[in-house]
C-alpha cells in the first residue's frame, strides 16, 4: 500500500472538505430555512473541481515555477479554466455562483496540494531517506495554502460572474495568484535558507486572509446585496 499517496490524498482533501463545510454552514439547512445554494450541485461542482485539479496539477507540475513568465502563464490557465465554468448559462448572472465558485476552487486546491504533497514525499523514498517532521509540517501548510488561495480565486470569479464583471474579477483573481506563486519561488531552491521561511510564512499568512476575506466578507457581502434588492423589489410591488 502506497502510505505517502494516502497521506497526501487525506493533507489535500482534508482541509477543503472542513474548510467547505465552515465556509458554507450559515447559509444552508439547518442555519436558514432556505438555503442559498443547492447541495447537491454544490457537491457536484466540488467533485468536479477535484477531477479538473488532477489534470491542472499534472500540466503545472511541467514547468519550472520559478519563472515569473511561467507563474503568470500558470495562473491564467487555471482562472481561465474556472472562469469558462462559472461563465456557463447554468451559472452566470446567479447569486448562487459565488458559492459555487468557491466549491470549484476548493476542489482544484485539493487536487494541487495532493500532487505536490505527494511529489514531495516520494522523492524521499526515492532517495531512500527518511522524511523529517520539518517536512510533514511543510507539506500540510502548503496543502492548506493551495486550498484557501484557489477556493479564494474561485469565489472572487464566481461573485464576478453573479454580478456580471467577470472580467475584472479575472484580473483581481490573477493578481492573488500570482503574487502567491511568486512567495513560493524560493521554496523551490535546492537548499533552502532563512528567506525560503519567511517568504514560506508570508504566504501562509497571504493565503490565511484570503480565506478570512472570502469567509467573512465577499460571500457575506453578496448576500446581503441580493437580499437587500430582493426587499427594494418587495417595496416596489406593494407600492404599485
Amino acid at each position: 500500500m502506497n502510505y505517502n499517496m494516502l497521506l497526501a490524498a487525506a493533507i489535500g482533501i482534508g482541509p477543503a472538505l472542513l474548510l467547505m463545510f465552515i465556509t458554507f454552514a450559515d447559509y444552508t439547512y439547518p442555519k436558514v430555512e432556505r438555503p442559498f445554494f443547492d447541495d447537491r450541485r454544490m457537491f457536484s461542482i466540488f467533485t468536479a473541481g477535484l477531477i479538473i485539479g488532477v489534470i491542472l496539477a499534472s500540466v503545472v507540475g511541467l514547468f519550472d515555477r520559478t519563472s515569473i513568465i511561467t507563474i503568470v502563464s500558470i495562473s491564467l490557465l487555471v482562472l481561465l479554466v474556472m472562469l469558462v465554468i462559472l461563465m456557463l448559462k447554468r451559472f452566470a448572472l446567479r447569486l448562487d455562483t459565488a458559492f459555487y465558485g468557491t466549491a470549484l476552487g476548493l476542489g482544484i486546491g485539493a487536487m494541487m496540494a495532493f500532487y505536490n504533497g505527494y511529489q514531495v514525499l516520494a522523492a524521499y523514498d526515492v532517495l531512500g531517506e527518511s522524511i523529517p517532521l520539518e517536512t510533514y509540517l511543510i507539506v500540510l501548510l502548503w496543502a492548506i495554502q493551495l486550498v484557501c488561495i484557489n477556493a479564494t480565486c474561485g469565489a472572487i470569479i464566481g461573485i464576478g460572474s453573479a454580478r456580471g464583471h467577470p472580467w475584472s474579477a479575472l484580473a483581481q483573481a490573477t493578481l492573488l495568484l500570482v503574487t502567491y506563486y511568486l512567495l513560493l519561488i524560493p521554496l523551490y531552491e535546492l537548499e533552502p535558507g532563512t528567506w525560503t521561511y519567511i517568504t514560506f510564512g508570508l504566504a501562509s499568512i497571504f493565503t490565511a486572509y484570503g480565506y478570512y476575506y472570502v469567509h467573512r466578507k465577499a460571500l457575506p457581502g453578496i448576500v446581503k446585496e441580493a437580499l437587500s434588492k430582493m426587499k427594494r423589489g418587495t417595496k416596489s410591488s406593494r407600492a404599485n
